[in-house]
């Protein structure tokens, strides 16, 4: 039905360069830490008929990411994240169930899934093993491109394909978000990771992290040396960039809905 190949590997140093006029390289060996100390080869493809999926680690040894060479699971540009709440399935990036998500958290010790375009990141709990998990993934997603539902479900009011829950108000709004599209999610999102925007209130950027971001210990210094100095060289207006929580971030718009209502 599917074969999987197990090809020799070897892993570079995560490297992203965030252009700041003169530039500025980040990077992290956490990834070729975590290579060596799995007992499985670290890059896998599993084919099934029309879908090739390849499994590649990233930076946070708790999340792995699933890329496929020939499927699309999100449109071009649109990212959301699922978490595993107890029994509940908490859409973190907009008021979209997914079947797909779905069916991965099902797996006991997933903690959370990223959808993007042609990848998925799926994050474990720290006590579960990848040795494990990772050939379960593979089954739950092939399921899922049998069954041809779609990855993501839009529900009323919650059109698919929001990046950001919110929609930006004025030019300063609409710069941040352009900037942060364009320089920093291409570069999280390839090792598996995403910043998704919250919103700005008084020369403040809220953001969250997710996907292999969110527990990494590296996305500190993404932060701090790459999104916030970004934005701060081009966008004199930025004084700070926060990253928050999902409690936070629904506070935040709950606070900015209500201002905004007459």
């Amino acid at each position: 039905i599917f074969s999987v190949f197990l090809p020799a590997f070897s892993l570079p140093f995560c490297t992203f360069t965030m252009p700041l006029g003169g530039g500025l390289a980040l990077r992290a060996s956490a990834a070729r830490a975590l290579a060596q100390s799995l007992p499985w080869r670290p890059m896998a493809s599993v084919q099934r008929r029309g879908m090739l999926l390849k499994v590649t680690p990233t930076p946070n040894p708790e999340s792995l990411k699933f890329y496929s060479l020939d499927s699309t699971f999100m449109s071009r540009g649109q990212t959301r994240e699922v978490k595993n709440s107890g029994s509940r399935r908490v859409p973190a990036s907009g008021a979209a169930s997914s079947s797909l998500a779905e069916r991965i958290l099902g797996l006991p010790g997933i903690a959370s899934v990223l959808l993007a375009e042609d990848y998925l990141t799926v994050t474990k709990e720290p006590s579960e093993s990848w040795n494990r998990l990772s050939p379960l993934v593979f089954q739950a997603v092939m399921k899922w491109e049998t069954s041809g539902a779609p990855a993501v479900e839009a529900s009323a009011g919650s059109p698919e394909g929001s990046s950001s829950e919110v929609s930006p108000e004025d030019d300063l709004e609409k710069a941040i978000q352009e900037l942060l599209e364009a320089k920093v999610q291409p570069m999280v999102q390839k090792d598996g990771g995403n910043l998704a925007y919250v919103g700005f209130e008084d020369g403040v950027v809220f953001v969250q992290m997710q996907g292999a971001c969110e527990s990494c210990s590296s996305s500190s210094i993404t932060l701090a040396l790459g999104v916030r100095r970004m934005l701060m060289h081009h966008l004199p207006e930025v004084k700070d960039v926060r990253r928050v929580s999902d409690e936070e971030a629904e506070e935040l718009r709950q606070k900015w809905k209500q201002a905004r209502s007459p």
